[in-house]
């Protein structure tokens, strides 16, 4: 697993420096990007900034050092997400049915394209997925699905307290002190409690609702898919830490589009930096000292920071909604 995770995080730092690239050079034609279009010769260094960016973003060395197949999922999402721009539907299809395998989760993506009648991604998506587990249930046998059905109901039902889980399932167990925050206890879930669990579903059902409604009659953008992978991420009762790896690949889409709509006017380049710095950096020494105050709601800088980038692409999508409609 670490030589397929070692592969994954090189073949990140190609494809973030492409992501950015092309997102410049894409409001480079509005006249409102950055300028990078004609100036070719920065590519190598910046290859080499984006590939230590790859090394220097902490929910990729965690599942790297946790030899996690979050790595490469979260580089299957890049690759996703540079088929969907290149408008290599049915590939992006393949690329997020694979995930499916391995993250059942990522199967809103199926409704997503589905309700925007993105038909060549859905169909991709659908047959993917449908193999992969048609030969999981040959090889494992189908006990073992509904096994992992009843694992999901457990899961969402209890959560996770541990700091790592950057969610509002565990911000509210964190909040509410239902469980040990410090300690990882791999065998112990903390007790089920009901405002945990309410407020785990009601945010939950919101924030994918949003995502898979929302400019459901317009054609999807590049935008659009990072929001959903998101919104997917986000939503979910457990999202550890190492989850949030695909937010590298999302930041070098969103860096160019927020410098060339400014969508916070003068404060965008700050808001951008700020999300930046909470979802790349390991703050835990700090936040930690916390975790039995009322203030252990610091102990989810990772999340607050997501948070950040989800409103980020739904005000940068409404800026372009706006520019679209006075362009018609």
């Amino acid at each position: 697993m670490n030589i397929l995770c070692w592969f994954s995080l090189i073949g990140m730092g190609f494809m973030i420096c492409y992501l950015f690239f092309d997102s410049a050079n894409l409001y480079d034609k509005d006249q409102g990007g950055i300028g990078l279009n004609s100036r070719k010769q920065f590519r190598i260094p910046f290859f080499v900034m984006s590939l230590m960016s790859v090394y220097l973003f902490y929910p990729l060395t965690r599942s790297f050092n946790l030899g996690q197949i979050q790595t490469l999922i979260s580089c299957m999402t890049a690759a996703a997400l540079i088929a969907w721009s290149k408008d290599r539907k049915e590939l992006a299809g393949f690329l997020v049915g694979l995930c499916c395998s391995i993250k059942p989760q990522y199967a809103v993506l199926l409704f997503w394209a589905a309700f925007r009648k993105e038909w060549k991604f859905s169909i991709s998506l659908l047959i993917t997925a449908s193999v992969l587990q048609v030969v999981s249930i040959l090889e494992y046998g189908f006990h073992n699905v509904i096994g992992y059905i009843d694992v999901l109901k457990f899961i969402g039902r209890s959560g996770e307290s541990f700091f790592a889980n950057q969610s509002v399932n565990g911000l509210m167990n964190r909040l509410l002190f239902n469980g040990n925050n410090l300690v990882w206890i791999g065998n112990s879930f903390p007790p089920y409690h009901p405002a945990v669990y309410y407020s785990s579903v009601i945010t939950s059902v919101v924030i994918l609702g949003a995502a898979l409604f929302w400019r459901m009659r317009q054609k999807p953008q590049l935008l659009d898919m990072a929001l959903i992978f998101l919104s997917v991420t986000i939503a979910s009762p457990i999202a550890w830490e190492h989850h949030y790896g695909i937010l590298l690949p999302i930041f070098a889409v969103l860096f160019p589009a927020a410098i060339a709509r400014r969508p916070f006017g003068k404060w965008t380049e700050a808001y951008l930096l700020t999300s930046y710095f909470l979802v790349s950096q390991k703050l835990e020494s700090f936040t930690d000292q916390f975790a039995n105050t009322y203030l252990n709601f610091l102990q989810s800088y990772l999340f607050f920071g997501a948070l950040m980038v989800l409103v980020l692409l739904y005000r940068l999508l409404s800026v372009e909604t706006r520019i679209a409609k006075a362009s018609a």
